[in-house]
Parts: C-alpha cells; sequence; structure tokens
C-alpha cells in the first residue's frame, strides 16, 4: 500500500478482473489515474463491471495485451463456466488443458501493442 500516493498514475498489466484495480484506484485518490489493461474479452469486461460497480471515475480500461512489438496473435479463450483460478489465464507460454486445469472454449484473437 505504500507504493502509491494521491494522484499518481499507475499502470496495471494483465489485470484480471480487477481486483488489484480497485485497489490501485483507491490509493491514487480521485486526482490520480489508473490504466488496466486485459486482454481476454469476458475477463476484461467482468473487470470493467468490478471497475464500474465500485464507481470509479479514475481507471482507464483497455482490452490489449502489451508487449515490446505490436501483433495480432490467437490465443485459447478462457471459458467462464467452469472456472476456479481466473488468475491462471495467460496470453503467452499457454499450457495444455490438462496441465492447467483451466477450460478453454475454444480461440481469441487479442491486439498485443507497445506501452
Amino acid at each position: 500500500r505504500g507504493l502509491l500516493a494521491e494522484g499518481d498514475c499507475a499502470v496495471e498489466v494483465g489485470s484480471n478482473i480487477g481486483a488489484y484495480t480497485v485497489v490501485l484506484a483507491d490509493q491514487v485518490g480521485k486526482t490520480g489515474l489508473v490504466y488496466a489493461f486485459e486482454p481476454f474479452r469476458k475477463i476484461f469486461q467482468i473487470m470493467n463491471a468490478n471497475v464500474a460497480l465500485q464507481g470509479y471515475g479514475n481507471v482507464v480500461t483497455r482490452q490489449v495485451g502489451l508487449s515490446s512489438r505490436r501483433e495480432i496473435v490467437t490465443v485459447k479463450a478462457p471459458g467462464l463456466e467452469d472456472f476456479t483460478n481466473l488468475g491462471a489465464a495467460r496470453v503467452f507460454f499457454q499450457q495444455e488443458e490438462s496441465v492447467a486445469h483451466v477450460p478453454f472454449d475454444g480461440l481469441e484473437e487479442i491486439e498485443v501493442e507497445t506501452l
């Protein structure tokens, strides 16, 4: 909690469902700003709902992945119907479904940008 102060700007890469996004938004306060990046569409939508339900107006969200180069990648999209660990979703270096114990329901194209 001591890393950010009122008025700071935070960048969160791989924001997932927004559990840390709302904490960061609270720490930087109304005069600060949080940039939250989450590439997976369904998880991105949950993150936006969490931010909106908390009433934070100091969070800018983007549905993109971040990397050292711009590209479009096709990756397995996490399914949410039987999910026990949303934090296991990853864009690169994906494990086989049987190894990660994470169900996947298909493929998703993700835009990857440089920061």
